[in-house]
């Protein structure tokens, strides 16, 4: 195997982001709650939802999200035996909420992606009307607290966190990645590759080889799976701290 082998094998394993769900997440400023993105190499999503404490063991036991985009909406659950009849307020109903909710239009007009109202009150969130949301500090600045773009929404990792430790839960961090190569899975030594990782918060699972493929590609490798944030020591939302009296755990 030559050097470019090595590094294409390197990216169909994902050892780069492996290498930041394990170290440099923990340290982002920013973490990604939902993006959806298609490039000739790669394709990308990510979705999030907060899952509470009680519900951490038994997420980290599968590499199945807890939740998925089209879980989003509110619904009824028939009782086969029964017919009774149930409102939930997420589709199938779950004890975890997304932080981001999609909505489809179905072409009528165009789909949405909007942060999840509770949070937004939590941290008194002003929408800018363009993607931003910012919160004010202890003086009357604006801080910038979520980012979203087309493909994308991000928000600050301190925001989130606190979210998460007001309301005794975790961040869950729902990730799927797709790379290709245009080198084979025997040049890559990657021919049904498999490994599942179980590590601390991390939960994941690769597959490699020659399935999967776009137009014109020999190999892919898929990284699919969660990563979760511990929620930050509760305080009351008008509590803010400047990022330089922050202290992370």
């Amino acid at each position: 195997m030559d050097e470019r082998q090595a590094r294409e094998r390197s990216q169909l394993l994902h050892e780069d982001q492996l290498d930041f769900c394990r170290n440099g997440i923990e340290l982002a400023e920013w973490i990604p709650l939902w993006s959806i993105r298609h490039a000739e190499d790669e394709a990308v999503v990510h979705f999030s939802a907060l899952v509470p404490n009680s519900q951490v063991e038994t997420s980290l036991s599968h590499t199945s999200w807890d939740f998925y985009m089209d879980d989003c909406n509110p619904g009824f659950d028939v009782d086969d035996d029964t017919g009774a009849i149930e409102y939930y307020r997420f589709a199938p109903p779950r004890q975890c909420e997304p932080f981001v909710v999609t909505r489809d239009f179905h072409g009528i007009h165009p789909n949405a992606v909007e942060i999840a109202e509770e949070f937004r009150l939590f941290h008194n969130l002003y929408h800018d009307g363009a993607g931003s949301y910012y919160a004010k500090d202890r003086s009357g600045a604006e801080e910038l607290v979520v980012r979203a773009q087309e493909d994308r929404v991000e928000c600050r990792r301190v925001y989130l966190l606190r979210y998460c430790g007001a309301r005794s839960a975790h961040a869950g961090i729902y990730f799927q990645n797709i790379r290709y190569s245009r080198c084979t899975p025997a040049e890559l030594e990657l021919e049904d590759y498999r490994e599942d990782i179980a590590d601390g918060l991390l939960r994941c699972d690769i597959a490699a080889g020659g399935d999967h493929l776009a137009g014109g590609q020999n190999s892919s490798g898929i990284l699919y799976g969660k990563r979760l944030l511990k929620g930050l020591d509760p305080s009351p939302p008008g509590d803010w701290v400047p990022p330089e009296e922050r202290a992370y755990e």
